[in-house]
């Protein structure tokens, strides 16, 4: 895995200015919004469902979300999905 790969970071907008999310935390919040749940997104990553939450679990305390709907919606309402997905 080069460096470049491993550092990578997705910035949630000029909402959220200083919130960068990790690649896998990336990755857990666009399946996430996509409806899967935490051990679908555990599966599609094969990642171990407890990891999964561990990063879902960062998100939320990144963005000041209590739940997973109001992550779900800080989410939706920035541009985040839109540049996540056409990297």
């Amino acid at each position: 895995m080069s460096r470049g790969t491993y550092w990578t970071r997705y910035w949630l907008g000029k909402e959220n200015e200083s919130i960068y999310l990790t690649k896998r935390e990336a990755e857990c919040v666009d399946l996430l919004v996509k409806g899967l749940s935490h051990r679908q997104i555990a599966n599609e990553l094969k990642l171990a469902y407890r990891t999964v939450e561990y990063y879902i679990k960062r998100v939320r305390r990144k963005t000041e979300c209590r739940t997973s709907k109001e992550l779900f919606e800080m989410i939706l309402q920035t541009d985040f999905l839109k540049k996540y997905r056409n990297k």
